[in-house]
This record gives C-alpha cells, structure tokens and sequence, in this order.
C-alpha cells in the first residue's frame, strides 16, 4: 500500500510549456483531482445541496468535476462557466459521461457573462490561500446578478486562523538571500523581498507557540467584497523561537461538510500558509505577542493590490518590546515600484 508522505518529491512532474498540450489540466487540475479530501468533500457538499431540477452555475469549472456532479445530483441544468482551455477538456469529459444535455459551458469571464435564467445554486471551488481568492469578487457578482432569492452557495462560509509558530526549517528557507553570495555576486537584497511575501507549507501542532485563534470568517452569499482585519492577541505558552505565522481556512460547503486545510487535519492541497518574520525573535512562556493581520482579495479604493499585512508587537515578561510591520505590498513595492502609492497613502 502507498503511503502519502508530503516531504517526499514527487516522482513525475509535468513540464509546463506550450508543447505539453493542456497546460492547466496537466499542470493544475491533475493536481487538484489528485487530491481526495477536497475532491470528495465537495462532491458530497453537491449531493446533499442539490435538488432535482435545479439550475446551477458552476464558477471556474476547471476539469467540470462539480459540475457533472451537481448534474448526476439531479440538476436540470448547470453553467459551466471557466475563462480558459480546460474548458475544452472539460466539455469532452461532460460528453464522455453523457451529460452534454445537462451542461452548458460558457467560455469566458464571468462577469462579463449573462446567463440566459436565474439560478438556484452556485458552486465554486476557487479558494485561495486562506480561504477567499481572487475570484470572490466573481462569485459575489454572480451571485447579485443571476442567483435567486433564497438560492444556496457553495461554500456557504469559510473562515480563517492564525497562529505563532517555531519553523526553523521553513524561516531558513525563507532566510537564505541574508548576506548570501551567489556565483559571485551579492542577492543580499532579495531579503527583504522574501520577508514580505507569503508561502505555503506543511505545519503541525508541534510548531505552535500559542493556542490559534479565529481571524473572520465570510458568508456566501454576500454583499461585497470586504478585507478581513483583526487584532489579535497570543499568550507564549512555551518557549521558543518565533519564526512566524501559520495561518489556514475552513469551510461549511453546507450539508454538514467541512473542509479544513488546519495542521490538525488530513493534507490537502492548499497545504498551510506561512507569513515569516524579518527577524526570528526568542521568546519566553509569558511573552505576548500582538498581531494586527488584514488580507484583501480585492484591489482596495486607494488602489493598493490585493495583499496580506502581518505587523507584529511583542512584548516580553520583562517589559520589553519589539515591533515589525510586514505586508506583501512592500515584496510588490520592491520587485515592481510602487504605483499603488501614486496620490495614495502607502500601506505600512
């Protein structure tokens, strides 16, 4: 029997160039299908939420694995609705599977798109990093303009966490442009840049230096787009080095099923996230550490990007004190200028 072991490289990677043909179904969507605690838990999610003779849109279809799902789950009619050349793949597989009748692809950008009825469902699986991606925006849209009163989403929520974290490895990985020569030249100057940007990672509870706490957490279907921001505050509950953050999502894809991708639960591919800190800082049982976190999916008014800001204030037994403030503007400021701040105030 296989055993999954997520340090372990992979055996086969696929080359993503033009000359392999389709690019996001061997390079991407493989990699999602290959995965079955996401798979599964939003086919379930489908089969319990669907109706017999719903009409369903189906947001960034991909492979069209929700889709024909919501479709073998009784629903009259779904839009499959994908932006790029998967979408061809997907319309063979719909055909395979002798749903053609039931699925409808629709190429293109979704908010530029209008379906032909209203919908009583939406289904997307496009969740970033801590939950909300860059498609919220599209899914709100949506979700204004075709689903109908008292039509269902999912997710019908997700939500976010956040912890401190000892990761010597991963701070290493992070830390190796510090005072670093390479072929002869000095990338000292990438430091910064990889201080401030986020990365993925495999975390467990063993890391922790505090118990997590809640971040926000979004309901489907919604408003508006709205960043998250909260204040936290952490009590050290061992010593340690402090290296960062470990931060994931969870979401109520309705129908009692859950989807986690927290330290504590079976991997998927979302893996953890991982903020770092500028510098690793030693702290003490008793040690607090107040974190003023905010993430935005959307570009803001002001016109900054969409970012993550992790400023950090610790506060050590003794009275002493250390402040950082980190945000992935300043890894977007440093590798491609900073526009964003053109007659705006700057993010800190």
């Amino acid at each position: 029997m296989i055993t999954y072991d997520p340090t372990a490289k992979p055996t086969i990677e696929y080359v993503p160039v033009a000359m392999t043909g389709q690019q996001s179904l061997m390079g991407f969507h493989r990699h999602l299908l290959d995965d079955p605690i996401r798979t599964k838990a939003f086919i379930d999610a489908v089969t319990k939420t669907v109706r017999n003779g719903d009409i369903v849109a189906d947001l960034g279809t991909g492979s069209g694995i929700l889709a024909m799902a919501c479709a073998r789950a009784g629903a009259k009619r779904v839009y499959a609705m994908e932006s790029n050349e998967i979408i061809e793949a997907a319309r063979q597989l719909a055909h395979a599977n002798g749903l053609s009748e039931q699925v409808v692809f629709l190429r293109g950008e979704s908010t530029r798109t209008t379906l032909p009825e209203p919908v009583d469902l939406v289904v997307t699986e496009c969740i970033g990093l801590m939950g909300p991606g860059e498609m919220e925006g599209a899914l709100n849209d949506l979700t204004r303009r075709h689903l109908k009163p008292n039509g269902r989403v999912i997710p019908a929520s997700i939500s976010q966490f956040l912890v401190p974290v000892e990761a010597a490895r991963h701070f290493e990985y992070v830390h190796c442009w510090s005072n670093r020569e390479v072929y002869g030249f000095d990338f000292s100057p990438l430091q910064a840049i990889a201080s401030n940007n986020v990365y993925v990672a495999w975390l467990d509870t063993s890391s922790f230096l505090s118990d997590f706490q809640p971040v926000g957490s979004s309901a489907f279907p919604s408003t508006g787009s709205r960043p998250v921001n909260a204040r936290l505050e952490f009590e050290v509950l061992r010593a340690g080095q402090f290296h960062g953050y470990c931060g994931w999502f969870e979401a109520d894809l309705g129908g009692g099923i859950r989807l986690s991708a927290a330290p504590t639960d079976a991997p998927t591919v979302w893996k953890q996230v991982f903020l770092p800190l500028e510098t690793g800082l030693s702290i003490s049982v008793g040690t607090t550490i107040r974190t003023d976190f905010g993430f935005s999916t959307v570009a803001s008014p002001n016109e900054q990007p969409p970012h993550l800001r992790w400023d950090t204030e610790v506060t050590w037994p003794d009275g002493s004190r250390r402040v950082l403030s980190q945000s992935t503007i300043k890894s977007i400021d440093a590798c491609f200028g900073p526009p964003f701040a053109r007659g705006n105030s700057r993010a800190q």
